[in-house]
């Protein structure tokens, strides 16, 4: 799939700012490259966010033969932004409730985000982008 991010950085533009009554022009000229490495940046982090989102999904995943667990790493493309668990059972176990063991349950991904591990990769991401 490759790299899903196209953010247009333009050459050249002019922002009309108004401040006090004082209306000032501003010339905001990006360097050549600029474009590229944001949209490698984006996606870098976009990497680190799917990874993580399976790092910390995983030990909530029902567990039987440990296929189901497996088919999030086989079937997810690092940086696509979808995360994918793909078994015949995979949409039964996250929505229709069962008796797991060891914190194992349905709707893992809102488990995981609701018990921290959304503001855990937020917090993340922005370290990420900040480097």
């Amino acid at each position: 799939m490759g790299n899903p991010f196209n953010v247009h950085c333009p050459r050249d533009f002019v922002l009309k700012m108004t401040a006090e009554g004082t209306v000032s022009n501003v010339k905001v000229s990006f360097n050549p490259g600029t474009q590229e490495k944001i949209n490698k940046r984006l996606y870098e982090v976009q990497q680190m966010i799917d990874s993580e989102v399976l790092r910390r999904c995983d030990p909530l995943v029902p567990f039987d033969t440990g296929t189901l667990k497996q088919s999030g790493s086989e079937h997810t493309e690092l940086g696509s932004g979808n995360v994918i668990y793909r078994t015949v059972y995979a949409r039964k176990q996250y929505y229709i409730p069962m008796q797991h063991e060891n914190n194992r349950t349905e709707y893992w991904f809102e488990h995981m985000k609701n018990n921290g591990g959304k503001a855990a990769i937020l917090k993340a991401a922005q370290e990420a982008l900040n480097k």
